[in-house]
């Protein structure tokens, strides 16, 4: 859909992802069978691309500024994510299975009572399919087209137009034209050439930033999996046996640091230091926070205020510690990588770029947490050596990526991944105005 975005243009997919999204939402909630549920989402992934889509569409409306103020639109779009994750949530908790949270609103026998209490995920989901039904309506109408490509062939079909010659009768003397060449089995060729083609949007700059971010989308899911693994397991297993109210504190500190970052750090700091940079300073972090890990299990022998051990008092900083360093650096990492593609893509092919990175993305997100319980399951079951050697073991793999990544961010070329100066100059004075 990403490649098909590039010829058809971004409004249309946008405008077919929410609309694709609002049928699957429905039978979502609908759905009284596992297959049912599964066939909704698998409808949903085969034709929403509005995320590759919405990338694509804010670069290209930051094409030309600088870089502080591209990575301020990035920053925008990755807020709004991180604002559905949080309303989304709320939403679903409070509107499932309203007939048994809600009694008294609900009467006995009536048509909406025996359809809640039939389907309890319906009301949820038509609340999330209204929303997106409400955006699909301001979008078909205040949504314009951003696909450059498609803004060109328009502007040339015009231009041709109003150049043509006027049309005239003549008995003897004809006006003589020049003859349209057209072939549909060379055009149709060259046209299913370049839409399923992957070297035109293959370049080696292209090619270098997509390893990059494969390897920060495996440190994540590692150690998305990772987390909540060791801090949930006793500490005879590994873990460090926190209770659930310790583990919703280290989440809600890694979703504030988040927004924080993304919100008020990261278009500082990309001016100051250049987009490039900032991805080596997330990768950095990224390393400094996973091996800092490490030692927080020997912070229990540390006497806390009134001299016992074997205490939270400061195991409990440390995670939160680690878990913001953490996250800072992967927001930080994230959001620059994406706009280091999208620096780096060919114009014409952006829907192509994106459409592969997030493929390559989910991939990597189904073979992290798996491969981190593997390790880790694997790592109880060794006799020989102690827990205390054992459980380090799961830090090693993230760690090497993370090295691995950090060294290839420091050899990467920026001026593959700068924008085109002359755009930059002649938007320079909108931003001192705006």
């Amino acid at each position: 859909m990403g490649t098909l975005s590039d010829h058809i243009g971004r409004r249309p997919i946008m405008l077919l992802g929410m609309c694709v999204s609002t049928i699957s939402l429905i039978l979502f909630g609908l759905s009284r069978s596992i297959i049912w549920a599964v066939m909704s989402r698998v409808l949903l992934g085969s034709l929403d691309s509005s995320v590759t889509a919405s990338k694509v569409m804010t670069s290209e409306l930051t094409n030309g500024y600088s870089q502080g103020m591209r990575a301020r639109g990035f920053a925008v779009l990755q807020t709004s994510f991180a604002t559905g994750f949080i309303i989304g949530p709320f939403i679903g908790s409070a509107l499932l299975d309203p007939v048994r949270k809600y009694p008294e609103i609900f009467q006995q026998d009536a048509i909406i009572t025996v359809f809640l209490e039939a389907y309890p995920y319906f009301l949820p989901c038509f609340a999330g399919a209204f929303l997106n039904a409400i955006m699909l309506t301001i979008s078909f109408f205040s949504m314009d087209e951003t696909c450059v490509k498609l803004k060109m062939d328009q502007e040339k079909s015009s231009t041709k137009l109003l150049q043509q010659p006027p049309r005239s009768y003549s008995t003897f003397d004809y006006i003589k034209h020049q003859p349209i060449n057209f072939n549909p089995a060379v055009h149709g060729k060259q046209s299913f050439t370049s839409i399923f083609s992957l070297r035109e949007c293959l370049i080696p700059a292209v090619t270098n930033m997509l390893v990059v971010y494969v390897c920060s989308i495996f440190q994540m899911a590692y150690h998305a999996e990772l987390g909540p693994i060791w801090t949930t397991n006793e500490r005879k297993f590994g873990g460090l046996g926190f209770t659930p109210k310790e583990c919703a504190i280290v989440i809600a500190s890694q979703g504030i640091s988040q927004m924080f970052v993304i919100m008020f750090i990261l278009t500082p700091l990309t001016k100051r230091f250049g987009t490039l940079r900032v991805t080596c300073i997330g990768s950095f972090g990224l390393i400094f926070a996973t091996t800092a890990e490490l030692g927080v299990p020997y912070l229990y022998n540390l006497p806390d205020l009134h001299g016992r051990t074997q205490t939270l008092f400061w195991v409990l900083p440390a995670v939160i510690l680690c878990v913001i360093i953490w996250s800072t650096s992967f927001s930080l990492t994230l959001v620059s990588i994406k706009i280091l593609i999208n620096n780096a893509a060919p114009q014409h092919a952006l829907g192509k770029t994106n459409s592969i990175a997030e493929c390559l993305g989910s991939l990597t997100q189904a073979v992290g947490p798996a491969l981190c319980g593997m390790i880790w399951s694997g790592s109880l079951k060794l006799a020989w050596p102690s827990v205390a050697w054992r459980i380090p073991i799961n830090w090693f793999i993230p760690i090497i990526v993370g090295v691995l990544t950090f060294y290839m961010t420091m050899r990467l070329n920026p001026a593959d991944y700068t924008l085109d100066k002359h755009k930059v100059n002649r938007r320079h004075n909108e931003e001192q105005q705006a």
